[in-house]
């Protein structure tokens, strides 16, 4: 993305930031998005509800260890966002 003097949506470029953060690690945890995200916890957790509202992105929560268990470092009762 180039940078010009025009001005930009804030919180557009905070979402796509948030998606390419997704995009880059794959299914993971709030955790793990948070802690590579420059975001504050609670802006980020209204992109990832607005990105699940509107079908962007999935969230599920995980009761055994089955997701683990297949490679994909997931926390055992985490939530996991796909």
């Amino acid at each position: 993305m180039t940078k010009t003097n025009k001005k930009t949506v804030r919180a557009l470029e905070r979402g796509i930031a948030v998606l390419d953060i997704i995009n880059k690690i794959g299914p993971t945890s709030l955790k793990s998005i948070y802690e590579e995200s420059t975001l504050p916890r609670p802006t980020l957790l209204r992109i990832l509800h607005t990105l699940e509202q509107t079908g962007l992105i999935r969230s599920c929560l995980l009761y055994t260890s089955d997701a683990a268990d297949e490679g994909l470092g997931v926390d055992l009762g985490g939530r996991r966002i796909i």
